[in-house]
């Protein structure tokens, strides 16, 4: 029997050093719209059974970038009866290297063996053309766009699905 290369990839139920770690992260520029404060995240990590009972989940990723396994991303998963909406994002300094499709993929994958999906869907900024294009390399097609508050002010999204 051939041998399985181990997965680049390791999720993990996200945990207070995670959450203070990813609110530290700063994208450059337009991205900065991602920047995670600090009482979310660690919201996520210390009401994660309640949350998970409730249909979310959050999970760390660790991966071996550049030989190092490090905390690289993280994802959270909300459970609609056989749909999961997936949220997620990579490390600033990860961005931009051509880790995005097997950043994603790897979520599915994780999500597909926890949950057992239908259909995905996720919701990404309309200006952030670069992700809109790794989530269709992925197999996400758009659904529509609509506007909603986020961080005091009207941002416009885009709506995307896939089947799972």
């Amino acid at each position: 029997m051939p041998s399985v290369p181990p997965t680049p990839y390791r999720f993990e139920p996200l945990r207070w050093s995670d959450a203070r770690a990813i609110s530290r992260w700063r994208y450059d520029g337009a991205y900065a719209f991602y920047d995670q404060d600090i009482l979310p995240m660690l919201s996520l990590a210390l009401f994660r059974r309640p949350l998970g009972m409730l249909g979310l989940e959050a999970f760390v990723v660790f991966g071996a970038i550049d030989g190092a396994n490090e905390r690289i991303g993280i994802f959270t998963f909300i459970q609609r009866g056989g749909v999961i909406e997936i949220g997620l994002a990579m490390r600033p300094d990860l961005t931009g290297r051509g880790l995005g499709l097997s950043f994603v993929e790897a979520g599915l994958d994780f999500a597909r063996d926890r949950y057992a999906p239908t259909r995905f869907t996720l919701d990404v900024a309309t200006f952030n053309v670069r992700a809109q294009r790794v989530y269709e390399r992925a197999g996400f097609r758009p659904l529509d766009i609509f506007t909603r508050r986020f961080k005091g002010a009207q941002c416009e999204f885009l709506a995307m699905s896939r089947s799972a």
